[in-house]
């Protein structure tokens, strides 16, 4: 839900902003930098109407400081503030940029102390900064838990920032890079799915083959017994004839086992 509503404030200032024009821009710009639902504003910062304050140097703070919630931190305001003129935050905007802050930190370590975060944000206490940072996991910026024993926080998630145009060459990299890893390993996967397939194509050749010559000794040893079984007929005793079928049986029953361990 604070999703949609965070769309539909950026889409009614995208409408406002396209049809404002100098003041009338600065004042859209500390209204959806005061606002409690908005933490995106690339699109905003990209408007002609918008851009155009960079020229104006009595508007270019307010441009510049649009740019300081797109990308930056607290820290950059404090750092850049006389030298760019920035206007005062309002407690609102002080409070957004703060929590926008903890969002930089968490996309960076994964593990914050407190004293790390209260020296960074510039915070005066423990119990501020716990409730800056539920604040923040309420709003949906980050995920995470506290460690009040250890004094510090796990961040398990961290929503991103706006993306500088200085960053788009390395993101593309990253992607290339991910994109050749991925044929890769594909490649490797496809090789074992084919190797898989040869070896079972092999192993059903060598069983038929081991069932071709076991058939084909069954039928021989099956001829012989016949032919010894009319030869002994013929000659009109039958101890011969025993002891061959006995031959004959033990060769059948060693045939079986050689069969049942080759399988």
């Amino acid at each position: 839900m604070e999703n949609e509503r965070e769309v539909a404030e950026i889409e009614a200032t995208l409408i406002i902003a396209k049809n404002a024009h100098r003041a009338a821009c600065a004042q859209v710009i500390e209204d959806i930098t005061t606002s409690p639902y908005v933490f995106v504003f690339g699109e905003i910062l990209a408007l002609p109407n918008i851009v155009e304050l960079e020229s104006i140097p009595e508007l270019r703070p307010h441009f510049e400081l649009l740019k300081i919630f797109c990308y930056g931190t607290l820290s950059d305001y404090r750092r850049q503030k006389a030298a760019l003129h920035l206007p005062d935050l309002k407690p609102a905007q002080e409070r957004k940029l703060t929590m926008l802050s903890l969002v930089s930190l968490s996309l960076s370590s994964k593990i914050l102390r407190y004293d790390d975060l209260l020296r960074e944000l510039n915070i005066s206490n423990v119990r501020d900064l716990e409730d800056l940072i539920i604040d923040s996991i309420y709003t949906g910026l980050i995920r995470g838990v506290l460690d009040q024993s250890e004094r510090r926080l796990e961040v398990t998630f961290a929503r991103s920032r706006d993306v500088q145009p200085t960053q788009i060459g390395s993101m593309l990299n990253l992607l290339k890079n991910w994109k050749s890893n991925c044929t890769r390993v594909l490649e490797m996967i496809d090789a074992q799915i084919q190797y898989a397939q040869r070896c079972g194509t092999k192993h059903r050749n060598h069983c038929q083959d081991i069932e071709s010559r076991a058939e084909a000794i069954r039928i021989d040893l099956l001829a012989k017994a016949e032919e010894d079984a009319a030869r002994a007929q013929t000659a009109g005793g039958h101890g011969g004839f025993g002891s061959d079928m006995d031959m004959i049986a033990q060769q059948q029953m060693l045939l079986a086992a050689h069969m049942a361990h080759r399988h």
